[in-house]
């Protein structure tokens, strides 16, 4: 049975609950430990921004003898970052028997909760991902070898290039999440794989084995991207982005900027393992060296670190005598804010990758937004679009967020420590 006009009243009128539309924004701003301690906004318009960023300082400082002659002004011009906006949609689709088939205000509402539910949840784990990309390609990982049409092996998280190893690819791949397997040549001309959905994911330690739906149109090779369905190129700049080179899976140009010749603008990037072929155990000289090496090249003092469940655990064994506060009513474990090193509070970032232990300032960091959250209007004056024209007795609400980040203005006060053993 179809769902008639009240119903779709209804639901039009719950989809634009203020309450709901805003928890979909705060997913955006504050999916993560991380981006919750980001406060600073730079609003873009047209697309775009453009922000001016001086680096250095003025010289032009002189001491002279009586009736000496001054010198003169060293201002460098200041560096123009450029924002551009990307665009993120999240889709809420429900059925109309399913809409028919609740009766009652209540029942309606609890037969859409666990739709809405699932919506939230998949743009929380999604925008949890794209937060730490390394560049705007979007990339999840890297191919390592196919054993079959349908099935590849994965490693490098982000694509980056920094592990130490072939590693896993936890969290961040899905059952049922649709991707793409393009080439590292010509990836917008070639996908192995086009819209393909992972039918079973399981791990090694040194790769995870991916089972798709559909057999690939041509051999992927080792190194080729695996990316969300049509997202390559299109997705936000993130964490990893703002600090790391492309010789460890960023990129060396970053807001337009590049990197070379602007100490400001590179993060710093410690190898605990200093070029050896295996992870290193973690040590506190590691986390002061990198710390140090934040402050003398940028002149501040990270606030945070970021890891992940692991890094947080061997963080915690090694500096136990250091643990600034530990909470006796808390028996079986440790809160987010209940580890810090330096009075810097160890933060748990879910999709962090192995191997690596970060060091943050937030206040050089912004959520760079041109439109919140907001419905795109749909059908008779509603925000729901009818599909039956494609032959889907479904309803279905499509939400856009217009913006990018999250943004470093300047990334010299970060720092990542990588090449660190799990164990």
């Amino acid at each position: 049975m179809a769902a008639t006009f009240a119903d779709l009243s209804r639901l039009d009128a719950i989809l634009r609950d203020k309450p709901l539309v805003e928890g979909i924004q705060n997913v955006y701003n504050k999916a993560t430990p991380f981006l919750e301690r980001i406060t600073q906004v730079l609003a873009l318009s047209g697309r775009k921004g453009i922000f001016p960023v001086q680096m250095g300082a003025n010289e032009g400082h002189y001491m002279r003898a009586d009736r000496g002659t001054f010198g003169t002004s060293q201002v460098t011009q200041p560096l123009l970052a450029e924002i551009a906006s990307k665009f993120a949609y999240s889709i809420f689709e429900i059925s109309g028997p399913a809409i028919s088939a609740a009766s009652g205000a209540w029942a309606f509402e609890e037969a859409l909760s666990l739709s809405i539910e699932q919506t939230l949840t998949g743009a929380k784990l999604d925008r949890s991902r794209r937060m730490l990309n390394a560049s705007g390609a979007g990339v999840i990982c890297l191919v390592q070898s196919k054993t079959s049409t349908t099935i590849i092996i994965v490693d490098s998280p982000f694509g980056l290039t920094s592990f130490n190893g072939n590693t896993d690819v936890k969290n961040i791949l899905r059952k049922d999440m649709p991707v793409d397997v393009v080439d590292t040549v010509s990836p917008d001309a070639t996908k192995h794989h086009d819209d393909d959905l992972i039918t079973a994911i399981t791990h090694s330690g040194t790769g995870s084995t991916v089972t798709l739906d559909t057999a690939e149109s041509s051999a992927p090779a080792d190194g080729d991207f695996v990316v969300r369905s049509d997202n390559y190129g299109n997705e936000n700049v993130g964490f990893f982005n703002g600090v790391f080179p492309a010789s460890l899976g960023g990129t060396d140009t970053y807001l337009n900027v590049t990197r070379t010749g602007n100490v400001g603008w590179q993060g710093v990037t410690v190898d605990a393992a200093d070029g050896g072929g295996t992870p290193v155990s973690l040590d506190p000289d590691m986390l002061r060296d990198t710390i140090d090496q934040v402050q003398e090249d940028s002149g501040e003092r990270p606030n945070l670190i970021l890891c992940n469940y692991k890094g947080r655990r061997n963080i915690f064994n090694l500096l136990q005598p250091q643990v600034r506060y530990v909470p006796m009513n808390l028996p079986g474990g440790l809160t987010e804010d209940t580890l810090s090193w330096d009075d810097m509070p160890v933060l748990v970032e879910r999709f962090f990758p192995p191997q690596h232990i970060a060091f943050v300032n937030t206040n050089f960091w912004y959520h760079a937004i041109e439109k919140d959250f907001e419905w795109i209007p749909g059908d008779a004056g509603t925000v729901l679009h009818s599909m039956v024209t494609v032959g889907s007795d479904t309803h279905r609400a499509v939400g856009r967020f217009y913006g990018n980040g999250p943004i470093t203005l300047f990334p010299a006060t970060n720092g990542v420590l990588y090449s660190l053993s799990e164990a």
